[in-house]
């Protein structure tokens, strides 16, 4: 499921995964070489686990996952306009999953011991089993 919603993140500009998309993680420096780089301004996205299965009797079942992005930007307006972009873009999608939906708008979270603001919204996914 990342692995789709980055990929997706990426054909609309918002990042190039890996190197300011990632996966997992919210990672601080990057090596380049013999350097290590700060990540100042960047995307990470995490699965969250999720709500019950649906079984039906059609054997026509759903999963519905959850993932939560989170956005982070050494400027606090630039940040909130990054997450809230993600958040216009994956929000009532239906290119990747059947459905998917935000549990909240996007909210600050405040700043990490770097003085970075970091950002999150967190999203539901229907999924076909």
């Amino acid at each position: 499921m990342l692995d789709e919603i980055s990929a997706y993140l990426q054909t609309q500009g918002k990042g190039t995964v890996n190197t300011d998309i990632f996966l997992g993680e919210l990672p601080d420096v990057k090596k380049v070489g013999n350097k290590e780089i700060d990540i100042d301004n960047c995307i990470a996205i995490f699965e969250t686990g999720g709500y019950e299965p649906e079984l039906n009797f059609d054997n026509d079942n759903a999963e519905f996952p959850t993932f939560q992005v989170m956005a982070r930007n050494r400027l606090y307006k630039t940040g909130r306009q990054k997450i809230q972009e993600i958040y216009k873009l994956l929000h009532g999608n239906t290119s990747l999953f059947p459905l998917i939906e935000a549990q909240q708008p996007p909210t600050p979270i405040g700043q990490d011991d770097k003085k970075r603001w970091e950002f999150s919204v967190n999203f539901k996914v229907i999924k076909q089993m």
